[in-house]
């Protein structure tokens, strides 16, 4: 083939070249798929700052290749994270969102791996440890007659770790709820402190132990229109008039005192030392079953008039 012949209509082949390189570049990027994958943002910081604001959580990452290839890659061994491990002053940084591949580069490395977003800003500060008490959230209610009466957290004292302006103002740190619903004995438990700020961290570990006292409820129940029962009175002398109900004010155990009455008190009065007619203020004796007792006695003693008794068939 001549010279001649090769460069004739030589703008007509190199146009058709030049379609045939574009046709075979669409084909091939026809034939690559991009997938994309939500992955968890990690971040490597150093022991003397910290970030004042929570990380997205998440981020996109792309993958794009031969199918056959991305197939190759185990999405777990793709590692994306930002890097202020460096960073020693306080302020404001736009940090890019790096990959690391290190794991999948015998796999494949035909895939183009890209992230978005590509970097986000955020802002360090100075990271500090103190020492706060803790304090227990209780919830519920315990069992029916039972109350909680006592609880302690061991350790009282915990250290909490973070950016400074979270914890310099903070005096305490709270448990997660703990429910004493249907309690009615003594327990314990392990609980986790709070974690509604993401920022703090408990180099001593994020657990306490708590332990509640439960007892049963005390309780007052007032028993009305309780008779007096008069004892040793002389078969010649009687009382003038009724002797008066009273009420009596009663404590003792719920549970005990829900069905207690007044069949289950006994009131009385001792009149043996009176041998003849007159006016006396006497002295309320007052009996209950142990489990209970007379509690703020609406009367220490009545006052009665006794006369001589009234023999059938003669008038006074």
């Amino acid at each position: 083939m001549t010279l001649e012949k090769i460069v004739h209509n030589w703008h007509v082949k190199v146009i058709c070249i030049v379609i045939s390189m574009v046709l075979v570049f669409f084909t091939r990027a026809n034939s690559l798929k991009v997938e994309s994958v939500i992955l968890f943002l990690n971040a490597k910081t150093n022991n003397n700052y910290t970030f004042t604001q929570s990380l997205p959580s998440r981020v996109t990452v792309f993958l794009k290749g031969e199918e056959s290839e991305i197939k190759k890659i185990v999405i777990d061994d793709l590692f994306v994270y930002i890097d202020a491990s460096k960073i020693t002053k306080k302020g404001v940084y736009t940090l890019p969102i790096l990959i690391d591949q290190d794991k999948i580069l015998g796999q494949t490395s035909s895939v183009e791996i890209t992230v978005s977003p590509l970097s986000i800003t955020m802002h360090l500060e100075e990271k500090i440890t103190k020492y706060l008490s803790v304090y227990s959230v209780i919830t519920g209610i315990p069992s029916h007659g039972h109350e909680i009466s006592s609880w302690f957290i061991n350790p009282a004292v915990i250290s909490v770790a973070g950016p400074v302006s979270h914890l310099q103002d903070l005096q305490g740190i709270y448990t997660e709820p703990i429910d004493v619903t249907g309690k009615n004995q003594d327990f314990t438990s392990r609980v986790r402190i709070n974690r509604d700020d993401k920022l703090l961290s408990f180099p001593e570990g994020e657990f306490v132990e708590f332990k509640g006292e439960i007892q049963e409820t005390s309780a007052v129940k007032v028993i009305d229109n309780v008779n007096i029962a008069a004892k040793g009175l002389v078969d010649s002398l009687e009382i003038v008039g009724e002797l008066p109900q009273i009420s009596v004010n009663v404590e003792g155990k719920l549970l005990s005192l829900e069905d207690f009455s007044k069949t289950n008190i006994a009131l009385s009065i001792n009149l043996d030392f009176i041998d003849e007619p007159g006016e006396y203020e006497v002295p309320i004796t007052y009996w209950t079953p142990r489990y209970a007792h007379v509690f703020n006695k609406s009367k220490d003693s009545i006052k009665i008039t006794v006369d001589t008794k009234i023999k059938p068939g003669v008038q006074k």
